[in-house]
């Protein structure tokens, strides 16, 4: 190829489609971690992980909503949901953490299948059970 060419050459053959993996407990690898902000306007954290698997495997985004302290038992259960995540990624609890120090973790998760109407089939974590290691 040469400069400002528009022709490539690319070997389609070992091109392979992302699958979700059937139900069950995989070890995950945290690859990306941000907060985000919800259509509602709340503060979420978005995980992004991968499932390590011999098999090519979609990306599984996990959400976990922040606490607003609009309603004491959902920001309970936010709070529970997060520490879970937190601690199997080796963090300990603070009022303030770099959620940047969970990227590389390899954590144990219960992951379940789920249509969605924009993404079609995918996985979903039930829930994170605690460190690979």
């Amino acid at each position: 190829m040469t400069e400002n060419s528009t022709i490539v050459q690319i070997d389609w053959d070992d091109m392979q489609e992302p699958q979700p993996v059937e139900p069950g407990q995989y070890v995950c690898t945290v690859e990306d971690i941000a907060v985000k902000n919800s259509k509602k306007g709340n503060n979420y954290v978005n995980a992004r992980l991968s499932i390590q698997s011999d098999e090519p495997t979609s990306s599984v985004w996990h959400m976990m909503m922040l606490p607003n302290g609009e309603d004491a038992e959902k920001d309970n259960m936010w709070k529970l949901q997060l520490s879970h995540f937190l601690e199997a990624c080796g963090m300990s609890l603070s009022p303030e953490l770099d959620l940047q120090e969970c990227i590389g973790a390899e954590i144990w998760c219960a992951l379940d299948l789920e249509e969605d109407d924009e993404y079609g089939e995918r996985n979903r974590v039930k829930r994170v059970l605690k460190a690979a290691s």
